[in-house]
């Protein structure tokens, strides 16, 4: 399964962050009013209280272990963008043959369809059908049936 590259980029973020050094508590106000009890960063006025969250210091152990997580992450998502690379640049490949398989096959029923005109055309005219002539007409007419009707 490939990794997913916006994932594994919040992911790096997120290890990022926890690797630096935050403060050790935080402030939020718990807020009462009309509509009921709120949290936010701001003093909220006389009816406010200030609460002080703990946050949590990483040791250098999770520092450390952060940073290999990320480290892991920018690798695969190096990783997944280099496969993606690759698949662009086959399938780019792949349509610039198919075309080119395609202009050969066009090529070869104009030629198919142009040697059905002329045979038919020298026989107009002439001192009746030959028996060779009328078998290459029905030998381009096979091959123009066989390879270009139903290939398309």
């Amino acid at each position: 399964m490939r990794p997913n590259p916006s994932l594994a980029r919040g992911a790096a973020a997120l290890l990022l962050v926890l690797t630096i050094e935050p403060q050790a508590f935080a402030e939020v106000f718990k807020c009462k009013g009309p509509g009921g009890v709120t949290y936010q960063a701001q003093p909220c006025g006389s009816d406010g209280e200030r609460i002080e969250l703990p946050v949590h210091v990483p040791s250098e152990h999770d520092r450390a272990r952060s940073r290999t997580h990320l480290e892991r992450a920018q690798r695969l998502v190096g990783e997944y963008e280099a496969e993606r690379e690759h698949a662009r640049r086959e399938a780019d490949h792949d349509r610039v043959q198919k075309s080119k398989e395609r202009a050969a096959l066009d090529a070869r029923c104009a030629a198919y369809k142009a040697e059905i005109a002329r045979g038919r055309k020298s026989g107009k005219g002439g001192s009746g059908t030959s028996s060779a002539r009328a078998e290459r007409i029905r030998e381009a007419e096979a091959r123009h049936f066989s390879e270009c009707f139903g290939r398309r």
